[in-house]
């Protein structure tokens, strides 16, 4: 069986063009923008003012994908509704890939009722949500400070 330059040619050209559309089709569906979500408390810190005696729950939203994501609401969810927070940013928000935002409430006690998550939403209804791990962390650190204040 001799093969001939026209046909290794022809059959190099076509492993060579199925590779390429392949990796197009993977490259298009794996490059996506994602968000990671951190939730935590802490307080500000301004020039006049110093460290604020008010604490904040904080949310952390930075683009870990490789697209931009347009976030339209930040909040959270109790056993039996859901809340959004009011912002001081413009929602939606666009967020290009490695950028990030940060928002927060100073009403602790959303962390002392019956939470269940928070989370971020984009503007395709994808929720994103912060660790179960952080929002324990965030619980606890909430639970203290208000039953400091109670005291």
């Amino acid at each position: 069986m001799e093969i001939n330059i026209t046909t290794f040619l022809a059959v190099w050209g076509a492993l060579l063009s199925t590779f390429a559309i392949g990796w197009n089709v993977y490259r298009d569906f794996s490059e996506k923008g994602r968000l990671k979500v951190d939730c935590y408390i802490g307080k500000s810190i301004s020039d006049l003012e110093g460290i604020s005696k008010q604490d904040y729950l904080i949310w952390s939203i930075t683009n870990v994908g490789n697209r931009s994501v347009i976030i339209s609401n930040i909040g959270g969810a109790f056993t039996d509704c859901d809340f959004m927070l009011n912002t001081r940013n413009r929602m939606p928000h666009k967020l290009n890939s490695g950028e990030y935002i940060i928002e927060y409430s100073p009403d602790l006690s959303i962390l002392t009722k019956n939470i269940k998550e928070l989370f971020v939403i984009d503007t395709i209804g994808k929720k994103y949500k912060a660790s179960n791990k952080r929002l324990k962390q965030a619980i606890q650190s909430a639970k203290k400070k208000v039953g400091a204040k109670n005291t």
